[in-house]
């Protein structure tokens, strides 16, 4: 069982929701790729900055990770995918947070493929469990500089 860290007030983000107070159902983009890959991605995330910029695009198959700080560093991490699932729009990008993910990719087998559906204001990371018949599925807001209330 994994147990969630205690929630820092100032790093809880809001997931948005419709007017009638549903989360959006239909990812905009939704790519599958083995989760070695995107652990890389992740894992190189601390050396450069707290959050990581994701960008896939159906026309070329590839998703891209990247960051950048203050300082001027930057980070650019570009690989093909296995499968474009559900492409509403021909690119989708979001800016999420990576600390918590990153204890959560840690358990999953690198060769294990997982889903990255992109929606409007969230990524959705879905893998298997490494138990049988289980599934995992990590809703992750994206971050925003501020919070807008």
């Amino acid at each position: 069982t994994y147990q969630y860290p205690p929630l820092a007030s100032n790093a809880a983000h809001p997931v948005y929701r419709d007017d009638a107070g549903h989360l959006s159902a239909a990812p905009v983009l939704e790519v599958t790729l083995l989760n070695g890959v995107f652990t890389r991605a992740l894992n190189a995330a601390p050396l450069v900055s707290g959050s990581r910029r994701i960008q896939a695009t159906a026309d070329t198959r590839s998703v891209e990770f990247s960051a950048g700080s203050t300082t001027g560093d930057s980070f650019l991490f570009s690989t093909p995918v296995d499968q474009v699932i559900a492409a509403e729009q021909p690119t989708a990008s979001l800016t999420i947070g990576i600390d918590r993910l990153r204890d959560i990719v840690a358990t999953i087998p690198s060769a294990t493929p997982v889903s990255l559906q992109l929606m409007n204001d969230y990524l959705v990371y879905r893998a298997e469990f490494p138990v049988p018949d289980a599934e995992i599925a990590v809703y992750i807001a994206e971050y925003l500089d501020s919070i807008y209330r």
